[in-house]
């Protein structure tokens, strides 16, 4: 008995030496993870220090990680300010920056986990990146490194993401978070691009389900575009009211489909 008592006693005795052994191992990545998180924090809320090329145009300021002509950048962020007029009475919110992500790694590191996004915006900052640009030719730059060639210029992206900043901080992240992708999307891209009503090729190619209205199907904004014009321009329907009382897809497409058809004169 006594040697069983000797036995147990060691065992117990060995078990708060593993216990320190293992909290002497697991330290190091505890205080690795908060110093990471720390630094994660810091370089999203001040990500300043790593874009050093910046100018700030009327209350608007473009960052980059590379070098730009200042004319250049001027005449981008006047034509972004010159779409976001489509808002009345807006005004850049204090610290309204753009930051343009040209390096693989700033890209992986403010788009994860959206890696293939083109534009990410932050209200709270307010802050919006980009995945890459050319300031000069006013295009964005893909995370595939290829340009965005068609009609949406890079000021147009600006001013898509400004929006989703100006709706989040006008309805609350609550409900803005809640309101369904057709008003969001439709709303930025209405502002980005313009008013989709009033052409008669979105209206027919939403009609006859063209490529140009189902594309890219995660959100096909100039069909979202139109969808919002419909209920906020013809319909007199506020953002506020929008987001407050959604219309789901399904329905909004019902009523935008019988009214497209109503109007076509019959045959």
């Amino acid at each position: 008995m006594p040697e069983l008592h000797s036995t147990s006693s060691k065992a117990q005795s060995a078990l708060p030496e593993k216990k320190r052994k293992m909290h002497q191992r697991i330290r190091p990545w505890i205080l690795s993870g908060v110093i990471v998180g720390l630094l994660s924090g810091l370089v999203w809320t001040h990500p300043f220090v790593l874009f050093p090329h910046r100018i700030e145009v009327s209350g608007v300021q473009l960052c980059s990680d590379r070098p730009f002509s200042e004319a250049d950048a001027r005449v981008l962020i006047e034509d972004t300010i010159q779409r976001m007029q489509a808002i009345p009475d807006w005004k850049p919110s204090k610290g309204l920056s753009a930051f343009i992500c040209n390096s693989t790694w700033r890209r992986r590191l403010f788009f994860f986990p959206s890696s293939k996004a083109g534009g990410l915006a932050y209200y709270l900052l307010p802050h919006s990146f980009f995945s890459g640009g050319d300031i000069a030719l006013n295009q964005l730059i893909r995370y595939d490194g290829q340009a965005v060639t068609d009609e949406r210029t890079l000021s147009y992206f600006l001013a898509h993401e400004f929006t989703h900043i100006h709706h989040e901080r006008t309805v609350g992240t609550w409900r803005f978070h809640r309101t369904p992708d057709w008003i969001k999307e439709g709303y930025a891209d209405f502002v980005g691009r313009g008013d989709a009503w009033e052409r008669s090729t979105a209206k027919e190619g939403f009609l006859n389900n063209s490529p140009e209205m189902t594309t890219p199907v995660i959100a096909p904004y100039l069909r979202f575009n139109l969808l919002f014009s419909y209920y906020h321009i013809q319909m007199g329907q506020s953002v506020e009211s929008l987001s407050m009382h959604p219309t789901s897809r399904e329905e909004a497409e019902a009523t935008l489909m019988k009214a497209l058809v109503d109007k076509r004169p019959s045959s």
